[in-house]
């Protein structure tokens, strides 16, 4: 039966004939350089067996050389890894398409963002155990150690969950529940009844939480994450250019600013020391080191900044430890 028009049944037998194909390559290769090795010998000296030069490079490549030790890199033989490497990542897919058709029919939302995402298929029983462990949190006796190992321990069961899995906790979740989680992460402070006691995650390790969690959730879900998460979204009113209405350094006001995803795709047209712009907030002191390392280093800003499904972008940071986040 299709699910949201996509026929896994088709899907897969594509998949096996691909795979079938992959264990034909390695033959079609020996018998085709064969052939023209043999044309070769049989033509005078200076004469080509082919006239196409891919063709041309088969001649002396029979004997199967295994890929790791640089056989079979051109074709047809190179078809075998890459048709094997290609039904594979089909049948992944197909496996978490299952998974989600299976979750629909139990009720759980399905967004189509997740119909083909690499990974493990959806474990409905994981998200149930997620949503009773968030609304366990509520009335929960917490001990005189205060509830930091109980907050750790389920950031960890949400850190988890697949994408899919962590879109259908936040769909399912009630806003109450995700709100008084949000207080219990936030509140680091002494409840009063020993001194010992450790309160809510420090900032660091709630925004780790946090953030993981937005980046797999899809685009309708966010606006639900951002009313249970309000310190997920950095302010821009306590800086100096925005009480004082704009930027004296370049005439840039505040007119108009607000944060938003990225419009265009990261990285369209590489890494370059160019795009960095100050606009309206007067820290060139941030932006003159960041367009330094474009310069020096593109890739290591290319490969720091990841721009995930739902729109979000995760940035890749250092804390004053030197711990990245």
């Amino acid at each position: 039966m299709a699910f949201r028009g996509f026929d896994a049944g088709k899907l897969t037998a594509l998949a096996n004939d691909l795979d079938a194909l992959s264990g034909q390559a390695g033959k079609l290769h020996s018998r085709l350089a064969a052939v023209l090795t043999s044309a070769q010998q049989n033509l005078p000296s200076g004469q080509n067996a082919s006239r196409d030069p891919d063709l041309q490079a088969l001649v002396g490549d029979v004997v199967p050389v295994p890929s790791i030790f640089g056989g079979r890199r051109r074709l047809p033989g190179s078809l075998g890894p890459e048709l094997g490497d290609m039904q594979a990542s089909m049948k992944r897919r197909i496996r978490q398409l299952e998974g989600l058709q299976e979750l629909a029919q139990h009720g759980y939302p399905v967004n189509d963002g997740s119909l083909f995402l690499d990974e493990r298929a959806p474990d409905a029983k994981k998200i149930d155990e997620a949503l009773r462990n968030l609304r366990g949190l509520k009335g929960k006796d917490f001990g005189a150690n205060g509830n930091r190992e109980d907050l750790e321990k389920f950031a960890s069961q949400l850190g988890g969950l697949t994408a899919a899995e962590a879109d259908a906790f936040m769909s399912k979740a009630s806003p109450k529940d995700l709100a008084f989680y949000n207080e219990l992460l936030s509140d680091t402070s002494d409840s009063g009844w020993t001194p010992f006691d450790e309160n809510g995650l420090p900032e660091n390790k709630r925004r780790d939480t946090l953030s993981l969690l937005l980046s797999k959730i899809s685009v309708q879900s966010i606006p639900k994450f951002q009313v249970a998460f309000p310190g997920m979204q950095p302010t821009f009113t306590n800086t100096d250019a925005y009480e004082n209405g704009g930027n004296s350094q370049n005439g840039q006001t505040n007119s108009g600013i607000h944060w938003a995803p990225p419009s265009d795709p990261l990285f369209q047209n590489g890494v370059s020391a160019d795009d960095v712009n100050q606009n309206q907030f007067g820290d060139c002191w941030y932006v003159a080191s960041l367009a330094g390392l474009a310069q020096r280093n593109p890739h290591f800003v290319q490969e720091g900044i990841k721009q995930n499904p739902n729109g979000t972008v995760s940035v890749r940071v250092w804390d004053k430890e030197g711990n990245h986040h």
